[in-house]
């Protein structure tokens, strides 16, 4: 969790505001993208509070492996659920960092603190059914390289040739 913070916070560090209102494509801007990515940690970090539990442990670590690859992986479009579409919550670059540090922290200290076993409760995740607590904690942490990789893919395009969103 803390590796995929870090490699978050080097990618979007010195990002100028004019910087943020790039997409490519017509797609989001990064400012729209990071909103996103904070919607979902708060999400799925609540999904991952009220996880139901289950007799016997869930642990399996080939379908999570799986999971975290397909989840990560940029060469699949996914929509967003409606509920993490960006809105414009966020003003500025500064202020979307800050929120998604404090939703990083929360999904790391619960994963710290808490004395429920992450393997032996489901969550029903919207795009990959019910899945243990632990895979959606896996699934939060390549869902943030994810959209890591697409504020980079929008950074490289350079100026002038992404297009504004």
């Amino acid at each position: 969790m803390s590796e995929t913070w870090g490699t978050v916070s080097i990618g979007v560090s010195a990002l100028s505001e004019s910087d943020a209102a790039e997409s490519l494509h017509g797609g989001w801007t990064i400012l729209q993208i990071l909103e996103h990515m904070v919607l979902a940690e708060v999400g799925m970090l609540r999904m991952v509070q009220a996880a139901q539990p289950v007799d016997q442990s869930l642990a399996d670590a080939t379908k999570e492996s799986d999971l975290s690859s397909k989840v990560s992986s940029r060469s699949k479009p996914v929509a967003a659920p409606e509920r993490v579409v960006p809105t414009g919550r966020f003003p500025t670059v500064a202020a979307a960092v800050e929120a998604l540090g404090r939703a990083r922290v929360a999904t790391a200290a619960y994963v710290r603190e808490t004395e429920t076993d992450l393997d032996c409760v489901t969550v029903n995740h919207p795009f990959f059914g019910l899945i243990s607590g632990h895979a959606m904690i896996l699934v939060i942490a390549g869902h943030a390289l994810r959209h890591l990789d697409q504020i980079s893919e929008i950074k490289r395009s350079g100026p002038g040739t992404a297009t504004r969103g």
